[in-house]
C-alpha cells in the first residue's frame, strides 16, 4: 500500500503529493496486535486539522487504531473514553485550550494514563531539552516526514 503525502507546517498546513510512504504489506496485514489481540492504539494530539488527518491516515493504513484529539483537553477525554487503553501518544506542544505541557502534567497525575509513553511533535529548536523535562519517550521535529514518523512510532509501539 502506498500513500503520497508531504505535510508542511507554517501558518497553514499543506498536503502535497510529493513524498511516498510505503507501508510494508506484512506490517499492514498483521494488524499490530496489542493486549488481548487488539490493535495497537496511538492517540494523536494535534491542533492542525490537516496534519491530524494526515498522521492518523498513515497510522491507520499501517495497522494502528488512531485516536484523534485537537488539544490536551480532548486528549484526556479520549483517554478516559477508552479507559486508558492506549499504547502511545503523539503530542503536539503548542495548542489552544490545553497545551502539551499542561496535558502531560495531567496525564502523569492520572494513574490510569501515567505510564502511556509520549512522543513529542513540535517545530521548536530545543526538543531534546523539552523531551527530557516532560519525561517523554522521544521527539520528532516538525515538519516531519511521514516515513520518519511511522518509523519512530513502530520503534515505540511495535
Amino acid at each position: 500500500m502506498e500513500i503520497d503525502l508531504l505535510v508542511s507546517y507554517g501558518p497553514t498546513t499543506t498536503l502535497d503529493a510529493m513524498s511516498s510512504v510505503e507501508i510494508p504489506r506484512s506490517v499492514n496485514e498483521k494488524g499490530l496486535a496489542g493486549p488481548a489481540g487488539s490493535r495497537r492504539v496511538v492517540l494523536v494530539v494535534e491542533d492542525d486539522p490537516d496534519a491530524l488527518e494526515a498522521i492518523t491516515a498513515i497510522l491507520e493504513d499501517a495497522g494502528y487504531e488512531a485516536l484523534r484529539a485537537a488539544n490536551g483537553s480532548e486528549a484526556l477525554r479520549q483517554l478516559a473514553d477508552h479507559q486508558g487503553r492506549c499504547d502511545l501518544i503523539l503530542l503536539d506542544l503548542l495548542m489552544p485550550v490545553m497545551n502539551g505541557w499542561d496535558f502531560r502534567r495531567k496525564q502523569k497525575d492520572t494513574p490510569a494514563f501515567a505510564d502511556i509513553p509520549v512522543l513529542l511533535m513540535s517545530a521548536g529548536a530545543h526538543m531534546a531539552t523539552v523531551s527530557g523535562e516532560l519525561n517523554a519517550a522521544g521527539a520528532v521535529t516538525k515538519p516531519v516526514e511521514m516515513t520518519d514518523l511511522l518509523a519512530v512510532v513502530q520503534r515505540h509501539c511495535p
